[in-house]
């Protein structure tokens, strides 16, 4: 009896192992892409001018300065997407940033499901939190479909920053404040998902419109 006992044993704590699994990879395999703590660059002093106005449903405004937003807690996420800037080759790219779920939270707003993002350089756009909440991150190129779930970031941009288009950040053109997401699902030479035209820049207000 006990040799079965152990044998059962080691076959339920495998089934189970591979459940919890299953639970955290969901759809898209692994787990969050990224996810660290993100270390400021040396020397780097967060400015306390407001740069970013948050403005809930009910009406209510926040201002937030960098440094309020380095306060939330930086975190930092590998993204992947393709634009038409690099022949459609796939991009892999890391951003420092606040969380989008985290920076809702500060500025009181719950169970946000649509935003516009309204940009210093005159781009307006709204956006599906849901959508953007159900994302993945790639890193092979044209090889293994399996991706890693990550969340929409506003990334605070660094002066020299690359941007894309052959062009770093210059804080002359703009706020340093990048809404930045992932893909929809994996993609191929056939078959792209074009997910980095869709990145806002110089952000400077949001409005929380659901």
């Amino acid at each position: 009896m006990k040799k079965y006992s152990k044998k059962y044993r080691k076959i339920l704590v495998a089934l189970l192992a591979a459940f919890t699994m299953m639970a955290v990879a969901g759809c898209g395999g692994g787990s969050e892409s990224g996810g660290n703590e993100a270390t400021l660059p040396e020397g780097y002093e967060p400015g306390t001018e407001k740069i970013l106005t948050v403005a809930t449903a009910d009406g209510t405004e926040t201002e937030y300065s960098e440094a309020d937003l380095v306060d939330m807690g930086m975190v930092e996420y590998q993204y992947s997407g393709r634009n038409k800037e690099q022949s459609n080759e796939r991009q892999i790219r890391t951003y420092m940033g606040v969380a989008l779920d985290t920076l809702f939270d500060a500025a009181g707003a719950d169970e946000v499901t649509s935003f516009i993002v309204v940009c210093s350089d005159g781009y307006t756009r709204e956006y599906d939190m849901a959508t953007l909440s159900d994302l993945y991150f790639f890193e092979n190129n044209d090889d293994g479909t399996e991706g890693q779930p990550v969340s929409p970031m506003l990334a605070l941009l660094q002066a020299g920053e690359e941007m894309g288009n052959d062009k770093t950040y210059d804080p002359k053109d703009g706020n340093p404040l990048r809404l930045v997401f992932g893909q929809e699902s994996y993609d191929s030479s056939e078959t792209m998902d074009f997910n980095m035209q869709g990145w806002a820049n110089y952000v400077e207000r949001i409005e929380i419109t659901g």
